[in-house]
């Protein structure tokens, strides 16, 4: 599994109740797992296992949403936040493959990036990303998992797109 700088502290993601709630069951942001993560995952939550199928997180119905099984929804934690999913790591960063190209994008309804629109935080954060993602090691696992790039402009989603990723 990948180590990736973390942009957002993880304190601001407890606070907020955005992330790893979704309005569909079924869609591009239901998260996609790469084929290496699966295993580790399930090993990590023997429970929730049946969840991590068909290369993505089954999600869960909760309330009038679904949410990821490993969400505590209580405490608003990760149960396998050590081992979460690379898709996990870069949100709300999103690799956005569209009819133009492939693109690293951040999804604006993250109150944390709207913060830090136009900050040099942001900018190197995105530099950084772009390098770590075209890293051969990187590239070559997004490209054998091809789901982890998909197509968000069919959702109801609010996406800035940040730079052209060539994998």
């Amino acid at each position: 599994m990948f180590e990736v700088k973390q942009f957002l502290p993880q304190q601001v993601c407890i606070k907020c109740k955005g992330c790893c709630r979704f309005a569909e069951k079924a869609g591009p942001w239901q998260p996609s797992l790469l084929e290496e993560e699966i295993g580790i995952i399930s090993q990590s939550c023997p429970a929730q296992a049946a969840a991590v199928q068909y290369g993505t997180i089954q999600l869960s119905s909760f309330e009038d949403y679904y949410v990821c099984p490993f969400l505590n929804t209580a405490g608003n934690r990760c149960r396998i936040y050590d081992v979460r999913p690379f898709e996990c790591r870069l949100y709300p960063f999103l690799i956005n493959k569209t009819r133009e190209g492939i693109y690293l994008s951040a999804d604006l309804n993250c109150p944390f990036i709207k913060d830090k629109a136009g900050a040099r935080e942001l900018s190197d954060y995105v530099n950084y990303l772009v390098s770590f993602l075209s890293l051969p090691v990187v590239a070559s696992a997004i490209k054998r998992n091809p789901r982890i790039a998909a197509d968000y402009s069919q959702a109801d989603s609010k996406l800035e797109n940040l730079a052209t990723l060539v994998l």
